[in-house]
């Protein structure tokens, strides 16, 4: 089983170089020993958010930080829809086929406003289309950090 700090050092180039876990300790400042525990896949070492974030950074890997959400932290594992990491272009055209399913949740959001109450049908047409909201979400956000990904290497 891979471990997703391991994964994402050894996908990461620095300079055109792959990151050694010497390189990424000394990046993140903290000890080679620390970085390899953080890294075995059967550690169940803590890596604090502020390290996944700095990893993230390093390694250009906007992905890391909403894998750890949604692997590790408590509320993100409730809130977070994250797509097996995809790229751009199988995101943009997931989320154009879902727009079928934000123009329903329109009509029924527009529904509920027109009187300013929402009765119990409005309150069951809208949690009826809970599923999609969220995994157009996902796929927003996996939209995002796939930008943010080609951002931060065409800036290297």
């Amino acid at each position: 089983m891979e471990n997703i700090f391991r994964e994402s050092r050894t996908n990461a180039t620095i300079d055109g170089k792959k990151v050694t876990m010497e390189k990424a300790s000394e990046l993140l400042d903290i000890d080679v020993r620390t970085l390899r525990a953080y890294e075995d896949p059967i550690s169940e070492r803590f890596v604090p958010p502020k390290t996944v974030l700095n990893m993230s950074e390093i390694y250009h890997d906007p992905h890391l930080r909403t894998q750890y959400c949604a692997e590790y932290c408590p509320i993100g594992q409730k809130d977070e829809v994250v797509h097996k990491s995809q790229d751009i272009f199988r995101s943009g055209y997931s989320l154009l086929h879902s727009i079928g399913e934000l123009k329903n949740f329109q009509e029924s959001l527009f529904s509920a406003l027109a009187d300013n109450v929402l009765d119990e049908e409005e309150l069951e047409n809208l949690s009826g289309s809970l599923d999609d909201i969220k995994e157009l979400r996902g796929l927003l956000k996996n939209i995002v950090v796939e930008i943010e990904k080609h951002q931060k290497k065409s800036r290297q």
